[in-house]
């Protein structure tokens, strides 16, 4: 797959699968508990889709790959988004309500760009082999951010099941 099929078919993956029932308040509750980034984590699952396996070496690498990134762009963007909804003055308004609109628009379009970062790591730096369940990539995704095993509560489920039926 060349780079820019790559990122496409990333893109229309990870809408595809954040959009499916549950999943995103599933995702928001693995960013808050286990501090992951969630266009990593899609990227992960996509990835199973394609036959490459995430390993722990494999899961730093294209994490750290867009880290600063996400760090400084995606995280910043939230908070400023987050902020806007109950404050300060004069927020919450219909004025900065536009603005929250903007920057949600901005952190979409961050977020779109990590995952084309990612798709080209992928594209040049992963070879696919023998099939790869979406469980085993999401298994070393959440290991990575919480530093370990995750609790059986982990909202699992809903993303192996989107990722399934996003095929």
């Amino acid at each position: 797959m060349t780079e820019p099929d790559a990122e496409a078919d990333l893109w229309r993956f990870a809408l595809k699968v954040y959009g499916a029932d549950g999943v995103s308040a599933d995702c928001l509750t693995l960013q808050e508990r286990y501090g992951v980034d969630v266009p990593v984590v899609l990227c992960g699952l996509w990835m199973a889709t394609r036959g490459i396996a995430l390993d722990a070496p494999g899961m730093a690498r294209i994490a750290g790959a867009v880290e600063p990134w996400h760090k400084e762009v995606v995280i910043a963007l939230r908070t400023v988004r987050q902020r806007l909804k109950n404050g300060p003055p004069p927020a919450p308004d219909a004025r900065t309500d536009a603005v929250r609109e903007a920057v949600k628009a901005a952190e979409l379009n961050a977020e779109r760009i990590e995952l084309a970062v990612l798709a080209a790591l992928v594209a040049d730096g992963f070879t696919p082999g023998a099939p790869v369940s979406a469980a085993q990539n999401l298994k070393a995704a959440l290991e990575h951010y919480a530093g370990g095993p995750v609790g059986k509560d982990a909202p699992l489920q809903r993303l192996i099941s989107a990722t399934e039926l996003a095929l």
